[in-house]
């Protein structure tokens, strides 16, 4: 379990609203905030490793023509 202290008080009166206003508890606001937060952050290192990837050679970037010419989609 993880406790968490807001010391900010428009954050604390922002998350207030929006529970009453959802009906939703604000540890339920918080953990959907949280689990958001980690899937963009899990995302955003997935891009830089691409990005990293495409920089070295080691991938390479297609155009959406082409992948439907690999695919045999052009019809």
């Amino acid at each position: 379990m993880l406790a968490v202290k807001i010391n900010d008080p428009w954050l604390e009166e922002h998350l207030k609203f929006e529970s009453k206003n959802l009906g939703k508890s604000r540890s339920a606001l918080v953990r959907e905030a949280l689990d958001r937060y980690l899937e963009d952050l899990e995302d955003y290192r997935d891009a830089v490793s691409a990005m990293a990837d495409i920089k070295s050679g080691k991938s390479q970037v297609i155009s959406s023509a082409e992948m439907d010419r690999r695919l045999d989609l052009a019809n």
